[in-house]
């Protein structure tokens, strides 16, 4: 008798205690944020914030996006993504953020004037990802 007992006020304890724990936990996540956009492109750099302050970035894919360290300034390096961490304390919150790959730039040669009525002017595309001519009509 003495042992179920002891069991039962021992099981009641660690519930209890459990319990304590749990809200402790969500006490601490209370509020507790990072902040910023989600998106940069590849060279281009945007900041995170965290709250509380005074924590420490750090990547986990260095060769997608690189964070500073005590400054939150991420800069896409290649294009995917990457987790972004940020430790306050005993607590580490993430945001995972997508570097987007550069837009292809092109630069349009040739043209003239354009009469109404004609086939057209020829008319050149050469882009990052190669030369492409397209006639305009």
């Amino acid at each position: 008798m003495i042992m179920k007992k002891s069991l039962s006020t021992y099981l009641r304890n660690v519930k209890n205690l459990t319990l304590v724990i749990i809200a402790l936990a969500i006490s601490l996540h209370a509020g507790a944020q990072i902040s910023g956009a989600s998106s940069v492109c590849v060279s281009a750099t945007t900041t995170l914030s965290g709250t509380p302050t005074g924590g420490t970035w750090s990547s986990s894919a260095m060769a997608i996006a690189t964070v500073g360290s005590s400054s939150g300034i991420v800069t896409g390096v290649a294009a995917g993504t990457a987790t972004i961490s940020y430790v306050s304390g005993i607590t580490t919150y993430t945001k995972v953020v997508t570097v987007n790959a550069l837009p292809t730039i092109c630069a349009v040669t040739g043209g003239g004037s354009y009469c109404a009525g004609t086939t057209g002017l020829h008319v050149g595309l050469t882009c990052s990802s190669g030369g492409h001519h397209l006639p305009v009509v």
